[in-house]
């Protein structure tokens, strides 16, 4: 009796061999880039950074660092990036101290995340590099931001907001 349920047994798994393998499932987009999911809620960016009170809106995305088969970074390990805008009588720190020493900064972003969170008029006076924006900002001390989950990376003031990278702990 087994040998007359092997034949249908063989054909299913064929089949499904032939499905997985027959080039239908499209490549993901961006060239096989995560997706970047963009938020705006400020409340629920309260809760994972320090934010000013001063700051009236923010566009975000939460990045993983690793991948299902690495250690370190983790498939756990996250990167929060965040365009933040204040009103116009906030200072130009957001809150944040400059950096000691060196001024300037220079930061490089995936392309999805800059394009998905920076405003386009910021981006055309920046170096795009394959897969990658340049950018270039005043440098403040990116702790300021820290509320225990995240640590902070890099804060960097642009023309019109602020560049806020945090990195889970």
């Amino acid at each position: 009796m087994p040998g007359k349920w092997l034949p249908p047994v063989l054909l299913i798994a064929l089949l499904l061999l032939i499905a997985a393998c027959d080039g239908t499932n499209p490549a993901p987009p961006n060239g096989g880039q995560p997706t970047v999911e963009v938020r705006d809620d400020l409340p629920l960016l309260r809760t994972r950074i320090n934010l000013p009170t001063t700051v009236t809106g923010a566009k975000w995305t939460v990045q993983p660092l690793g991948t299902s088969t690495s250690e370190v970074p983790g498939p756990t390990d996250t990167v929060l990036y965040a365009y933040l805008i204040a009103n116009d009588d906030q200072p130009l720190s957001f809150g944040a101290q400059p950096r000691q020493g060196s001024p300037q900064q220079s930061i490089t972003l995936p392309t999805g995340v800059a394009e998905a969170i920076i405003p386009a008029s910021e981006l055309n006076s920046v170096v795009k590099k394959p897969g990658t924006y340049q950018m270039h900002g005043l440098a403040y001390d990116p702790s300021y931001f820290d509320l225990g989950s995240y640590r902070g990376l890099f804060a960097i003031k642009l023309a019109n907001g602020m560049l806020v990278a945090m990195q889970t702990q």
